[in-house]
């Protein structure tokens, strides 16, 4: 079961900084 949590665990990590990327190029585009 720990093995379930860490990869959710990890899987968050990597939608908050898909998340960050896509607000980046979001702010580059509008220039």
């Amino acid at each position: 079961e720990g093995y379930d949590t860490t990869l959710s665990e990890q899987n968050k990590a990597i939608q908050m900084e898909l998340m960050k990327q896509k607000r980046k190029l979001d702010r580059l585009k509008k220039k």
